[in-house]
């Protein structure tokens, strides 16, 4: 289900999806495909998520929640009598570091592999984790790409082309909007990706998009994208990034934009709020859970 929160809803006032299904998740994708190789004394499993760089704060609580998993199906006895063995890595918030990471947990002998987060971790894991044929489980690449490369790469959430509909039909007919601006980040496939599903769908409402701004990962500057929006007047503006979207939310009221803000499941983190986020006077935002 993906629900619809106003912006004074905190993150940590929600369990993570993760935490609510890894332990089922990660019993079954290794019942599933790892009972070939049962001979060993453990089953090796891979973490693969972001502990340095941009994308460190968001994925913590993946890395606690498959830490969590991983106890609670080993206090249980294991999977068919055999232990679970955990072995972390870090993509650094990179997609090449994440491909990197995919590639030493199958020389390690990994027999399944939970992660990445953001989608374009993900993209450049799954190809290589499909070839090898280790299952791979993200708990919240929402890109529809993620899972094209094959058979043995899953996700547990919803995808962009889902999210960005909602995200349209919301605006148009709960806020009333009928003109909407976009901030882009022009180097992440989730961004561009939500970006264009939002469009297409409010516009097929009848709304119409007045411009768009455009920034890169790790900026932390956006006057400058942001100020031609402000005599654009739009009724809403759609910022579908991550943890630098805080940045975003409070530069755009900064410069006098006066428009609703809008938001993917990229602004269901500490760090958004951190960053800027908690200056929004209005804003909604959609995400996996809800309390």
């Amino acid at each position: 289900m993906c629900h619809i929160h106003f912006r004074e809803e905190r993150s940590m006032l929600r369990k993570p999806l993760a935490l609510l299904f890894a332990p089922a998740l990660l019993t079954l994708c290794c019942t599933l495909f790892c009972s070939c190789a049962f001979a060993a004394d453990t089953i090796k499993i891979a973490s693969i998520f972001a502990k340095s760089g941009q994308a460190a704060g968001a994925n913590l609580h993946h890395i606690q929640a498959v830490r969590y998993a991983t106890d609670e199906i080993n206090k249980g006895g294991g999977i068919l009598g055999k232990k679970l063995e955990l072995i972390e890595y870090d993509n650094q918030s990179s997609p090449i570091q994440a491909k990197l990471a995919a590639k030493k947990a199958i020389k390690a002998g990994v027999l399944a592999v939970v992660g990445a987060s953001w989608s374009d971790h993900s993209i450049a894991m799954a190809p290589v984790l499909q070839r090898a044929k280790v299952p791979m489980l993200s708990p919240d690449s929402t890109n529809p790409k993620v899972t094209l490369f094959g058979d043995y790469i899953f996700r547990a959430c919803f995808i962009d082309p889902f999210q960005g509909e909602v995200l349209a039909k919301f605006a148009v007919e709960e806020l009333g909007a009928k003109t909407a601006a976009m901030v882009l980040c022009i180097d992440s496939a989730y961004s561009l990706g939500l970006a264009e599903t939002f469009q297409i769908h409010f516009e097929k409402l009848g709304g119409n998009i007045l411009g768009t701004a455009e920034y890169k990962q790790e900026q932390t500057d956006f006057t400058g994208p942001l100020t031609p929006l402000k005599a654009l007047h739009p009724d809403v503006l759609f910022i579908p990034g991550h943890d630098e979207s805080g940045y975003i939310v409070k530069q755009a009221q900064v410069v006098g934009i006066q428009a609703v803000l809008l938001g993917g499941d990229g602004w269901g983190y500490r760090d958004f709020y951190t960053t800027g986020g908690q200056e929004m006077v209005k804003g909604y935002y959609t995400t996996h859970w809800s309390k």
